[in-house]
């Protein structure tokens, strides 16, 4: 009896943790923050973008759709005429680019293009990179009037935040 309890304790902690300390499931509908690398393609070395793009992304999933959004940094957006994640074109906003992908290719490696043009010596080039997100990086971001998760993670925003404005007055 002692070996079937424990087995059957064992089980639901097991299924519990997953649940609690499991890394945020990106999957979900929901507004993101994920850390992500840029890397020469077919590398883990580091592309020259890197110092072009910020280390995090902003994600919003919605229906399996995952909306990207990079920001960029260092004037990148004067140079940058194009930019594509897996061959969808993403829309330039600010200095940001905005690209939607299926969810699922998170997950994965996924393939930037881009369009590089310096007028000034009239160069263009058309680089590719590899977009790996950092999986274990994902937090939830903002309250989109999801489940318990999102009301409980927007609640203790709301005290930290209040806690902020307090120090600060």
């Amino acid at each position: 009896s002692k070996v079937s309890s424990s087995s059957s304790s064992h089980a639901s902690s097991a299924s519990s943790s997953s649940q609690s300390n499991s890394k945020t499931d990106i999957t979900k509908d929901g507004k993101y923050s994920v850390n992500y690398h840029v890397y020469k393609s077919g590398t883990t070395t580091d592309s020259t973008m890197v110092k072009y793009m910020t280390s995090s992304a902003t994600v919003a999933v919605k229906n399996s759709k995952a909306t990207i959004t990079f920001a960029t940094q260092n004037d990148a957006m004067s140079m940058m005429k194009e930019f594509s994640v897996n061959g969808a074109t993403a829309k330039a906003d600010g200095d940001n680019w905005v690209v939607t992908v299926p969810v699922s290719a998170l997950s994965k490696t996924m393939t930037a293009n881009m369009t590089i043009v310096v007028s000034v010596i009239n160069f263009t080039e058309h680089p590719s990179a590899d977009i790996v997100f950092d999986m274990s990086s994902v937090k939830r971001t903002g309250n989109n009037g999801g489940g318990s998760a999102a009301s409980s993670s927007s609640a203790s925003s709301a005290s930290s935040s209040s806690k902020v404005s307090s120090s600060s007055s």
